[in-house]
């Protein structure tokens, strides 16, 4: 599935495969949206912290819970919200630069990956679904 943006409007969207798609788009700035299931997302408790810190105490936190190196995940994290909470992604580097190189072999570059819910319209009380294959 694939939807084509402009200033934060849906001009046209479909099903395509990636080399149909960077056939139409040739070189064409990529968006992409990760599966949840090919990540780790959750959100941590922290002292109130911004910039650099946040940062270090994030990577602290994460590293306590990885499998491999710190340096070898791809680790993003949100705002951090009034009671603390930060809402934190990671990827293996190794995933990362697969889909880029995916993403590439058809003629397409990838400028960001997106964990999907946090792409999914969101409101204090209401529900959100999002149907798939």
């Amino acid at each position: 599935d694939w939807a084509q943006l402009h200033k934060g409007e849906v001009l046209a969207h479909g099903c395509a495969t990636l080399a149909a798609l960077g056939l139409r788009h040739p070189r064409a700035a990529v968006h992409a949206c990760l599966d949840p299931s090919d990540l780790i997302l959750l959100e941590l408790q922290l002292p109130p912290l911004s910039g650099r810190r946040l940062q270090l105490a994030l990577q602290g936190e994460v590293e306590a819970m990885l499998l491999d190196d710190l340096q070898d995940v791809a680790l993003a994290h949100g705002a951090q919200a009034a009671d603390g909470t930060v809402p934190v992604a990671w990827l293996g580097q190794q995933a990362v630069l697969q889909a880029q190189q995916l993403l590439a072999s058809c003629g397409l570059q990838l400028q960001a990956l997106h964990p999907t819910p946090l792409l999914l319209p969101w409101q204090d009380g209401q529900a959100t679904l999002q149907v798939s294959g």
